[in-house]
């Protein structure tokens, strides 16, 4: 449909759809960064919180190596409660609202899914409380703040890992050889991007042809040509 309107009027298209982004990270990965460059870590928080997770490409399900998985877990919630939520017209905020209030309560009802589905909420899960905000932002009741979120404990093949939240709502799952890696890669129906982190590059070379996914990055997200 959108072809043959566009085709009378020569136009020119790119045409992207959804995700559900894997951000794999190996046991060999460089988590902190070395020589000011961003580690695996930092890296993930930016991919999924960027834009309030209002980003296709988002890293939305964070796939880490057991051996490291208590490591990034710590990193990641301690960067997502220290990301400044307020004003988006001062620039020191890093964190804003969400789009309109129906994708706040949609984002609202994964978490509670979650919930539901016994998940562990290690942070967020909730609104911003509005006493926190700055005045402009209070209106409307509070404005549509919900905080960043990260969330463990879940079944693979549960709504809330096969479906895209499109919101601050990161889910963290374990994995012990480089094969579960690539199956919980490929698990959902969605193929956009994926991130890859490891120092080894025949596993990256090899994970990187084994995963389905439009985009791949290696030891980097959102770098654009």
């Amino acid at each position: 449909w959108i072809a043959q309107h566009a085709a009378p009027m020569l136009k020119r298209l790119s045409l992207e759809l959804g995700g559900k982004n894997p951000f794999i990270i190996f046991d060999d990965a460089q988590l902190d960064g070395e020589s000011g460059g961003e580690g695996a870590i930092a890296t993930a928080a930016r991919a999924a919180f960027t834009n309030q997770g209002q980003i296709c490409l988002c890293g939305s399900r964070l796939l880490i190596h057991r051996s490291i998985f208590d490591r990034v877990l710590t990193g990641l919630v301690d960067r997502a409660r220290a990301l400044s939520v307020g004003d988006p017209l001062d620039e020191s905020t890093q964190f804003g609202a969400l789009t309109s209030g129906p994708h706040f309560d949609k984002v609202a009802s994964y978490v509670t899914m979650a919930r539901e589905l016994g998940a562990t909420i290690h942070c967020g899960g909730d609104r911003v409380d509005p006493t926190t905000l700055p005045d402009r932002c209070k209106q409307g009741g509070g404005g549509l703040f919900f905080q960043p979120t990260v969330i463990s404990g879940l079944d693979p093949i549960c709504r809330v890992e096969q479906e895209e939240i499109f919101g601050p709502v990161v889910t963290l799952q374990p994995f012990d050889t480089d094969e579960q890696a690539i199956a919980l890669a490929n698990s959902t129906p969605y193929g956009l991007a994926a991130s890859i982190w490891t120092q080894n590059a025949s596993r990256l070379h090899r994970t990187a042809a084994a995963i389905n996914a439009g985009v791949l990055w290696a030891n980097c997200w959102m770098v654009r040509d």
